[in-house]
């Protein structure tokens, strides 16, 4: 369909077809469109970074300045809030790590790294959601010892992803 739309027919003097002229209007557009939703998303992404940045900033000096004024379930607090706007952090650079994957622009720096510590990683940071879902959530490795050849933030935000949507789909009591 593309291509009828966008081809012409070049004809002489008389009329007698000398030969066609064609172009892609549509991957132009398509192309011109992806330009412009990464751009969308740097910006996007960026302007997000910037507070989030400054609210982690603040969160961890408080728990500096306060962390012998506030009982234990108030450090815990501040404690989730800070993990939780790493997480945010991690998520808006999951963002552009997304547009760059798209676009072929994505470095991935793979090394032997172990499962259990990245299953860790993963997991810890969705306790507390997990908790307030009253879903139980363990995290055993399969074989203990076992390495991978990977690249372990992209593949810790993988786990996250993964274990993120366990938890949304799982019913309160559950476990994950």
């Amino acid at each position: 369909e593309a291509m009828r739309r966008s081809v012409a027919v070049l004809e002489d003097q008389e009329g007698r077809v000398l030969g066609t002229y064609s172009t892609l209007p549509d991957i132009t557009k398509f192309k011109e469109t992806q330009r412009m939703q990464e751009e969308f998303l740097s910006r996007v992404t960026h302007d997000l970074q910037s507070p989030l940045s400054s609210i982690t900033s603040a969160l961890e000096m408080l728990t500096d300045a306060a962390v012998n004024k506030l009982d234990p379930t108030e450090n815990k607090f501040l404690d989730i809030s800070i993990r939780n706007s790493h997480r945010l952090s991690q998520m808006i650079r999951g963002i552009l790590d997304f547009s760059k994957l798209q676009s072929g622009r994505m470095d991935v720096h793979p090394e032997p790294t172990p499962v259990a510590s990245m299953l860790a990683e993963a997991g810890e940071g969705l306790m507390p959601w997990a908790r307030t879902k009253g879903i139980t959530l363990t995290v055993r490795p399969s074989i203990p010892g076992l390495c991978v050849l990977a690249d372990r933030p992209r593949m810790v935000q993988v786990l996250t992803n993964l274990i993120s949507n366990a938890i949304k789909a799982t019913p309160g009591g559950g476990t994950v």
